[in-house]
């Protein structure tokens, strides 16, 4: 199942980042993939690495002016134009959302 996730790309505490670990792991344990905004900062981080470590896919819709802090390494990676597609691209590429 492609499951995106809203979440941050602003560094948080742990009462952020460990449900947000755990949960990431569940994703990738369950053979899901996360579609997210493709950030490797913050939360976006934590969720994506916790996905991809755990097993699961990845797939970034990130955004021209934030194409330099695109994830590497992810599974794919769409760029576009503005935000305006950018969110109409993370909700037709996925099969649920988690916020």
């Amino acid at each position: 199942m492609n499951i995106c996730v809203f979440l941050s790309a602003a560094d948080l505490d742990d009462r952020y980042t460990e449900p947000a670990r755990a949960f990431a792991e569940l994703l990738g344990q369950g053979g899901h993939t996360l579609v997210w905004g493709g950030s490797d900062k913050g939360l976006m981080k934590v969720v994506a690495d916790g996905v991809q470590n755990s097993g699961g896919r990845l797939v970034g819709i990130s955004v021209e002016f934030l194409r330099q802090q695109a994830r590497t390494g992810a599974d794919e990676m769409v760029i576009t134009a503005d935000l305006a597609e950018r969110k109409a691209t993370l909700l037709a590429r996925s099969d649920a959302l988690v916020v």
